[in-house]
């Protein structure tokens, strides 16, 4: 018996601008709530792994009762125009549905994504030149007893076309890309 997921999760907040999906056109022009935001966003930040496998629950719920784990650490360093994403995070996804196997993913995010950026109105995101050639995922799958390991990079395309929601007041930041059931909030390092 083969059991099958609707979806597969990759998540991690970097990686989630590659595979929220395609939001519609660039964003153009500035304000000044969007200068404020790109000064405040300038810095190192780390983001919280627990957070993001707690929100990653309330997603995997409908499939039945579901938990998750997050360890490890991703950083942002935000630049004028330049930012990176520093990830060493594992994720553990258990599901036990009402009616089939149970299964549990585990996925471990290392590796580092770059990219230019841009603030506009309304204090969206939009990136440019994603690299993320140094960056790799490794999935292990479990169902009732089986396991399937799988190891990829993400995509080098696509990124810049996912507008990102920012929000950045003193030494918190959050970012939640288009179509992601994911908000990321950072803390401001150092």
């Amino acid at each position: 018996m083969t059991a099958r997921m609707p979806f597969t999760f990759i998540v991690v907040p970097g990686a989630i601008l590659l595979l929220a999906g395609c939001g519609g056109g660039g964003v153009g022009g500035s304000t000044a709530a969007a200068v404020d935001t790109a000064s405040c966003m300038v810095g190192d930040w780390a983001s919280d792994p627990q957070d993001i496998a707690n929100q990653m629950v309330d997603a995997l719920s409908s499939l039945g009762t579901a938990s998750a784990t997050g360890t490890g650490t991703e950083k942002a360093t935000i630049a004028a125009t330049h930012l990176s994403y520093d990830d060493n995070l594992e994720f553990t996804f258990d599901v036990a549905p009402s009616s089939g196997p149970t299964v549990q993913i585990v996925q471990n995010h290392s590796g580092r994504l770059t990219a230019d950026w841009t603030i506009g109105p309304d204090d969206v995101m939009a990136y440019a030149n994603f690299d993320t050639a140094n960056y790799q995922i490794s999935s292990t799958t479990v169902i009732d007893g089986h396991s399937s390991t799988s190891t990829s990079n993400l995509p080098q395309s696509s990124a810049h076309n996912v507008p990102t929601a920012v929000t950045c007041s003193g030494d918190t930041m959050t970012m939640k890309p288009e179509d992601s059931p994911i908000l990321t909030t950072w803390h401001r390092q150092g």
